[in-house]
């Protein structure tokens, strides 16, 4: 007994200190992007969205401030989720720590909307909570990313979830997308089929009981797009003619697993 608390006290010890390491290491101009996750009930929408209008002025204020980069929102068209699942996803977007701690704390949120906002729009804005419900928060880093040329035309995002099996990493599936996947998705934007893509690594919350821990995202003009060009196989057996593509399949498996797809439409954003 006593060894298994010291063993769960070291293990403990290691997984914070080397966060601590990481973050002492980490560039200060790391971006961090905030994913919250909210259901809207049955029938909200308008009013939800009308909601999300009004804050969009506080971001677009908190941008101009310098106090994040990035802000969008997201409606989740796949899958269909059931009652009380999320629907709509926020993503804030920093540079460093000191600023993620500064919007995970709260201290983002301390300008006075009086200044910013109408009568009408701040009545709007205290009733916040009845528009919608919150349901998580997920702290994302973009290690990669093969940039949009013009990224206001990016409207369907979709977002593959992975988790790591017993004979896999984060290293190991970071270096099967750069190695195998990268020159593929490469060709599909050359040729206009998808605008960007990104490999995200989640580094809020973690441990075992997380379903997933990092995300590639596929980016399109249209949700016919992604509908016509969602396959990158032909693309796949092109960039790696001549290849053990078996092999090279067998590789991406053993490094991660995808848990989901989700078909995420972009409703709005504001940047810097």
């Amino acid at each position: 007994m006593k060894f298994l608390l010291k063993l769960t006290l070291f293990v403990a010890f290691f997984t914070f200190g080397s966060l601590a390491v990481q973050a002492q290491e980490a560039d200060k101009t790391t971006t961090y992007h905030v994913h919250d996750y909210f259901t809207v009930p049955p029938g909200g929408r308008a009013d939800y969205l009308a909601m999300e209008k009004v804050w969009k002025k506080v971001h677009q204020a908190n941008i101009k401030a310098g106090k994040y980069v990035n802000w969008e929102l997201t409606g989740i068209l796949m899958p269909g989720n059931g009652a009380g699942a999320y629907n709509y996803v926020t993503r804030t977007s920093v540079r460093g720590e000191k600023n993620l701690a500064a919007l995970l704390s709260g201290d983002f949120y301390n300008a006075n909307p009086a200044d910013i906002l109408t009568d009408d729009e701040m009545a709007i804005y205290k009733k916040t909570g009845t528009f919608r419900s919150f349901v998580k928060q997920e702290v994302y880093t973009a290690p990669h990313v093969l940039p949009a040329a013009d990224w206001d035309k990016v409207k369907v995002a979709v977002h593959n979830h992975f988790d790591f099996p017993e004979t896999g990493s984060r290293s190991a599936h970071m270096k099967t997308e750069k190695d195998i996947w990268d020159p593929v998705h490469a060709a599909r934007i050359k040729d206009g089929k998808m605008l960007a893509w990104v490999v995200g690594a989640k580094v809020l919350p973690w441990g075992a009981n997380e379903p997933f821990h990092d995300v590639t995202v596929d980016l399109y003009e249209s949700l016919e797009s992604y509908l016509t060009n969602s396959s990158p196989m032909p693309y796949f057996e092109k960039v790696h003619a001549g290849k053990d593509i078996d092999k090279m399949l067998d590789q991406t498996k053993a490094a991660a697993t995808l848990v989901k797809s989700e078909v995420r439409l972009i409703l709005d954003t504001s940047r810097w």
